[in-house]
């Protein structure tokens, strides 16, 4: 009979690289967002805002992990990185801040979040593209920058 911890292990050992993509990512979103607020506000962030960042990063967060998922991010083979993976982040990354933005927006209606700036959205769109395509790429560049000379394989002449 196996124990808990033995399936656990089996577990992550099965989708290493699924929980290796969504741990960067779930710090890069966050990243992302306090990011768009420093840069909002030259680095002098409110302490009103302060107070809003931590329900906005759960919010962003949790959405755009969603997103990513129903673009099947974490089901591709990175170590194939083409447009149409580039593609996928690019609809992920969309889909996953449109949403949180409709979010947002609401939640600044009510008591939740007055006054959070609306400037703040765009800005964390633009650096969460760039910020998950990177991830997604540095994979890419990582082996080929690593891969010996010759590659291993046979090597055939075209002509």
């Amino acid at each position: 009979m196996r124990t808990p911890r033995s399936r656990i292990g089996t577990f992550i050992a099965a989708h290493d690289r699924e929980i290796f993509f969504a741990a960067g990512d779930f710090v890069l979103l966050g990243a992302s967002l306090l990011a768009a607020t420093w840069l909002r506000f030259d680095g002098v962030i409110p302490r009103e805002i302060v107070r809003q960042l931590p329900l906005v990063m759960a919010v962003s967060v949790v959405i755009k992990l969603v997103a990513f998922t129903s673009q099947r991010l974490y089901a591709m083979s990175w170590s194939q990185v083409s447009l149409m993976e580039m593609l996928a982040v690019f609809r992920g990354v969309t889909l996953g801040s449109a949403v949180f933005w409709l979010v947002t927006l609401a939640l600044r209606r009510s008591d939740l979040l007055p006054g959070f700036p609306r400037s703040i959205l765009p800005l964390d769109y633009i650096i969460t593209m760039h910020a998950i395509g990177g991830f997604r790429l540095a994979r890419r560049i990582y082996q080929h920058a690593t891969r010996q000379e010759g590659g291993g394989g046979r090597r055939d002449d075209v002509i």
